[in-house]
């Protein structure tokens, strides 16, 4: 996803570079923009690198109660542009829902599952981010209406040894790492991932918490 954050980042600044119709004041507003969305990104791989060096040293996560939305309110901010570049619309309801988790591996679920659903809606597609609950989860569901996932792909992302990874509708890459991450940090935590969908018709995934502390005896969960 720092991939195609940074080619968007590159044509807006070559945009402000080359054009002969801003004035000073909007050419510094526009590198102030680009320089406070760059700094998201940071904030990103810093992330990635913080969960490498878990990976490394095998730290355990630290599950606790939280507000959905104080993860998923940065992760839209981070992928605000490239959202704008394909015109993409995004939905959301419930988000304030609390959830039981460790907020750094659920962020980093949350930011894969939604930046695979931009990658895979076509231009003034549309997406939804909503928070349900039944008696026993809280569900985080992202539904798109791209260009959807055939059966046996879903097979081969949830259940493979492969590593699974199409190109996105604006050729985006990819290389499978996001989501078998995903399904790591779900295991470790007992949730689970399900994916719903029908090529060409779009894709919805659930991303699945207990409702209530699991690990009455501990809050750290050994890597």
């Amino acid at each position: 996803e720092s991939s195609a954050a940074s080619d968007v980042y590159k044509r807006q600044l070559l945009n402000v570079i080359n054009s002969d119709n801003l004035s000073l004041q909007e050419s510094k507003q526009h590198l102030k923009s680009l320089s406070d969305r760059t700094e998201n990104l940071l904030v990103f791989l810093d992330s990635m690198l913080n969960w490498s060096r878990k990976q490394i040293e095998q730290e355990p996560l630290y599950p606790s109660y939280f507000n959905c939305n104080d993860s998923i309110q940065p992760i839209k901010t981070l992928l605000k542009d490239i959202i704008s570049f394909k015109n993409i619309s995004i939905t959301s309801s419930n988000l304030e829902s609390e959830i039981y988790a460790d907020q750094e591996s659920y962020a980093f679920i949350v930011r894969n599952i939604l930046h695979n659903a931009i990658k895979f809606t076509p231009e003034y597609g549309s997406i939804s981010i909503d928070i349900s609950e039944t008696e026993y989860e809280v569900q985080t569901i992202i539904s798109d209406n791209g260009i959807g996932i055939p059966k046996d792909g879903i097979e081969k992302i949830l259940n493979s040894a492969e590593w699974y990874s199409t190109s996105g509708t604006s050729k985006e890459p990819g290389t499978g790492l996001g989501i078998k991450t995903c399904l790591y940090y779900l295991k470790q935590q007992k949730g689970k991932l399900n994916i719903s969908s029908q090529p060409d018709e779009g894709t919805t995934v659930t991303i699945s918490f207990p409702k209530n502390n699991p690990y009455s005896k501990s809050s750290r969960l050994e890597m």
